[in-house]
């Protein structure tokens, strides 16, 4: 699938007063391609997220996804959040299959291939409590994708989990990536992991944000972390961060 977002702005009114988010945003996202979105707290990359989702209102400007103008969630888009959000109540194979509409049986088959493709088939009938950090939020990947959707959208889905396995995951969903043909954006605040998993990163500035760069990254220079080049472009999207604090200072922010 792939998504236009053109000439977007975004405000929240509080009290009356209009707060600006999100300012003149474009960006083209091709189909297949694995987007990542970096910048500080507050900057309103999760609302855009959202945006794209159907989730949250548009104030100005449109986006589109296939060339049709988003006016609500669908089942072509899936969402994954920080928080993996499992229903309690309902044991793992359930939470994955929740909200599909087709038979019992279909829906059981679907659910057990993705808990399949994430590595959690062992786990179908465990309830969320007995799962850790990384693998609950495996289970909500694989629910992410359980409708088939064209597009995932990936809301800081790693933010509290510790290092060792924040990486595993990362890699974990690139491989998915790669078995499902999805178009991916993820949001974070880690440049690391932007640098990782984008094909291309876009980096925005502090709120309200704007795209302050797209920056394409060459093939295999995010599988290691710890070449020269991988350095010379989280400088380069450093850089903005810095530049993003000394304005706050000037300004008393």
């Amino acid at each position: 699938m792939s998504v236009a977002i053109r000439n977007l702005n975004k405000r929240f009114f509080v009290d009356g007063n209009a707060i600006p988010v999100l300012n003149n945003i474009n960006l083209e996202v091709r189909q297949g391609e694995f987007i990542t979105i970096v910048g500080q707290s507050g900057c309103g990359k999760s609302t855009l997220l959202k945006m794209i989702a159907g989730l949250e209102s548009i104030t100005e400007g449109e986006i589109l996804r296939n060339g049709k103008p988003v006016t609500a969630p669908g089942t072509d888009c899936g969402m994954v959040f920080q928080d993996h959000r499992l229903l309690p109540w309902l044991r793992v194979k359930r939470n994955v299959g929740f909200g599909l509409r087709c038979s019992k049986a279909e829906r059981e088959h679907i659910a057990a291939q993705h808990l399949q493709l994430v590595g959690l088939s062992d786990f179908a009938n465990a309830w969320p409590h007995q799962l850790s950090g990384g693998m609950a939020q495996r289970a909500a990947i694989a629910r992410g994708l359980a409708t088939n959707p064209a597009l995932l959208l990936l809301d800081e889905p790693f933010g509290a989990l510790d290092a060792l396995t924040r990486i595993q995951l990362q890699r974990e969903v690139l491989r998915i990536w790669h078995a499902s043909g999805a178009t991916m954006v993820l949001v974070t605040h880690d440049i690391d992991e932007a640098i990782f998993l984008g094909e291309r990163v876009v980096v925005m500035s502090a709120r309200p944000g704007e795209i302050s760069e797209v920056i394409p990254i060459p093939p295999g220079v995010g599988a290691d972390r710890g070449s020269l080049d991988f350095a010379r472009y989280k400088d380069r999207i450093l850089k903005y961060f810095f530049a993003d604090e000394k304005s706050r200072e000037e300004y008393n922010i």
